[in-house]
């Protein structure tokens, strides 16, 4: 989530999409203000059964 934040705040171009997946959970709402749009998955969730990663989905803006 951090790697995000910081990629959101240093490339304004960037845009952070929604990811049409309903596993696993939402990000941290203490790194994202959209933590909704990308999925955390832990690995303590055994639901999940991972050993825990994290799927953003940025996507540059075109240039006006």
């Amino acid at each position: 989530e951090l790697m995000v934040k910081y990629m959101l705040e240093s490339y304004p171009m960037m845009e952070l999409l929604p990811i049409d997946i309903t596993m696993g959970g939402p990000g941290l709402p203490c790194c994202l203000s959209e933590p909704n749009k990308v999925r955390r998955f832990d690995p303590t969730d055994d639901a999940s059964d991972t050993m825990g990663f994290f799927i953003a989905l940025l996507r540059k803006r075109k240039s006006a």
